[in-house]
């Protein structure tokens, strides 16, 4: 252990930190039978509920093996619900061997609402809690990495914990059942594979907060037919800052290219067109008025599973056209999005092979921009959980999601057919409300399992529904987002007639509860203060970090005084001028279940943490291109290696330790 008293200081052109470190290493023994619990083999010497919940083992339900599985029943109106197995009759000493094995495996199903979350215990000492998935309706097995675990002794697990996180709900369940232990390879979860998406993009995939299309302008193709296609003023600078004044950080530009382009080879773009001059002014506001923008390939010729090969030339032209004129944007502030909405007309496994043709056509620029892409069934989050995730490292995943589409889209004048009827939300017997919030976790739950990272592109709710009805949805959804951690794009905020809109650009106002459930306008605020340990969502460090402006200090409660801060998705991006200072009596720790930096510090950013440890895995700690100082804190290692890029500065302040 090094500890320093008096500041010291690595300058950029020390990129490496080497420390001796003496490890001793003990061979554990492989236990003989894998099987944690099934039907005929179970360690499991009884259970315990916390209250008001209660855990049986029993034969209904159906179970994703044999005839018996755990049904946990729980009520989660308070700060914390949660179950255990006990693996060795209520003992502190000895327990089972985990050694030996690479993943903890469990099957599970259910849940209403949050998260589950599992951790496990050597007597009185317990590990950090994984998180096992989100609300799902049909069993899914999920490997956990043993690593994951830490503090515990693998060779003397005594007991399974299982508990739930998230939103508080009544009266729900969750099956738990098929535990084993594994060395296969099984799908890598909880970000596992997190380091294929790069740092880089993740750290801009944060940034990614409250968001708007610009809709209903540049991919209005219907209005080129009567010559009045782009509508030039529908959106100015006047509009777009009274947006961004009222909350809005980031845009998506739909933009009809291949409606405006040549319909035969070579797809020619006019270089005069007014829609590019359109496109050069929002990229101009996006500068000075500082938001992020995604440059968008919408409304063009659909791809099918008859024509997607023969279409990849035409998409390929476009994209040729659209990197050369803006090839050269800033990655950190714009992002480009191939294609969208691809319908149920084709299936996935051929979207794959058509977007694998385009990434390189941007990539050939030499961009290192991040992409957008999403699955079928019109960027469905049923489309993304059916598709696998693409190799490129710099991709964000999208979704799309107006559920229930009757209800969302009533009353319209160009849906087929016109006019849904009316209806509210949620309607009685119907389940509009929790199959909403499912539709969401479902692609949360892929973007877990594959390590990447995940936005709503699209979401909105017709002006023609009723006011109580449109609150209700908004207020579903904004809770379900924002309980998830996902930055969200509402499609056509300005438009208040046959469309989505509830921001009046005559008078700057907004209809109440979509400005409070989507924190605009007077409800755009940013409380500095972190309030839980969790990874994502409202009061997390991660959240705060979205929120505050350069030159902000953010302070954490009183109660996360020793607590631990666990990382479950990405890495933390101090990509502002920030500083973390925890003024408790005791440190507050932040660690992760993934084998790549916890902290990232971009370059030309001055960053400073008081009283905080970050504890490494096995991999290095940081990632450090900017000006980070640690006061009274620490850095530990497991493999001994503190960075992975130290090309910036790092400061040790007071008491601090590395080890």
């Amino acid at each position: 252990m090094l500890s320093t008293i008096l500041k010291f200081r690595l300058d950029s052109y020390q990129r490496t930190i080497i420390l001796l470190i003496f490890t001793f290493t003990f061979l554990g023994i492989t236990i003989g039978q894998p099987i944690v619990y099934t039907d005929p083999t179970t360690l499991v010497t009884g259970t315990w509920a916390g209250s008001g919940s209660s855990v049986a083992e029993i034969m209904t339900d159906t179970p994703i093996e044999g005839t018996k599985h755990y049904k946990f029943t729980y009520n989660f109106n308070a700060w914390w619900a949660g179950c255990g197995l006990n693996l060795n009759n209520w003992s502190n000493s000895g327990g089972r061997n985990f050694t030996g094995y690479q993943y903890l495996k469990i099957a599970y199903r259910g849940l209403n609402g949050g998260e589950l979350r599992v951790s496990l215990k050597t007597g009185t000492v317990e590990s950090a809690t994984v998180l096992v998935g989100y609300p799902i309706s049909n069993y899914t097995n999920v490997y956990i990495p043993l690593t994951s675990f830490n503090n515990v002794t693998l060779s003397a697990i005594t007991e399974v914990v299982f508990s739930i996180a998230g939103i508080q709900v009544s009266n729900s369940s969750v099956f738990i059942d098929d535990i084993k232990l594994s060395n296969t390879t099984g799908p890598a979860y909880n970000g596992q594979n997190a380091n294929h998406t790069s740092t880089i993009t993740w750290a801009r995939h944060a940034k990614i907060g409250k968001g708007v299309n610009f809709a209903n302008w540049l991919e209005a193709y219907w209005l080129i037919p009567s010559n009045s296609y782009p509508e030039v003023n529908k959106y100015n600078r006047s509009i777009v800052q009274n947006l961004v004044n009222a909350g809005i950080k980031n845009v998506r530009l739909p933009i009809t290219f291949e409606r405006v382009a040549s319909q035969t080879a070579p797809y020619t773009i006019p270089p005069n067109h007014t829609m590019w001059r359109l496109i050069d002014s929002t990229i101009l506001w996006a500068q000075q008025m500082d938001f992020t923008l995604i440059i968008c390939n919408h409304h063009g010729v659909d791809i099918t599973d008859t024509n997607y090969s023969s279409e990849i030339a035409r998409k390929t032209s476009i994209w040729q056209q659209v990197m050369a004129r803006y090839g050269s944007l800033n990655p950190e502030r714009f992002l480009f999005e191939i294609y969208n909405e691809p319908t149920n007309a084709i299936s996935n496994p051929n979207l794959r092979t058509f977007f694998n043709a385009l990434i390189p056509v941007i990539r050939n620029t030499g961009s290192q921009h991040s992409i957008i892409l999403g699955g079928n069934q019109w960027n469905s989050s049923a489309g993304l959980a059916s598709s696998q995730k693409y190799t490129d490292p710099n991709l964000i995943y999208t979704i799309h999601d107006y559920d229930p589409y009757e209800f969302t889209h009533q009353g319209m004048s160009w849906t087929t057919p016109p006019y849904f009827p009316s209806r509210v939300f949620p309607l009685a017997g119907s389940g509009d409300s929790l199959n909403l919030v499912n539709s969401i976790q479902l692609a949360k739950i892929w973007a877990d399992t594959s390590g990447v990272p995940l936005m709503v592109g699209e979401l909105g709710c017709s002006t023609a529904a009723s006011a109580v009805s449109r609150c209700n949805w908004i207020n579903t959804i904004s809770n379900t987002m924002k309980s998830l951690g996902l930055g969200w794009y509402y499609w056509d905020a300005i438009s208040l007639s046959d469309a989505f809109g509830f921001f009046n650009t005559s008078n700057n106002t907004m209809t109440t509860c979509f400005a409070s459930s989507l924190q605009l306008g007077t409800f755009d605020s940013c409380t500095k203060l972190v309030t839980n340990d969790l990874d994502t969502g409202i009061g997390s460090l991660r959240d705060r970090l979205n929120c505050v402006a350069n030159g902000d200090t953010i302070t954490f409660a009183a109660n996360l005084s020793g607590d631990t801060i666990k990382l479950y998705t990405a890495p933390i991006s101090l990509n502002k001028n920030v500083f973390l200072r925890n003024t408790s009596a005791n440190p507050v720790y932040i660690t992760s279940t993934f084998n790549h930096p916890l902290i990232v510090v971009p370059s030309s950013v001055t960053a400073k943490m008081e009283a905080i440890q970050i504890l490494g895995r096995e991999e290095k700690v940081i990632d450090n291109y900017g000006f980070l100082t640690i006061k009274n804190g620490g850095i530990k290692s497991g493999s001994g290696l503190i960075f992975k890029q130290q090309t910036g500065n790092l400061i040790f302040e007071g008491t601090s330790q590395i080890r």
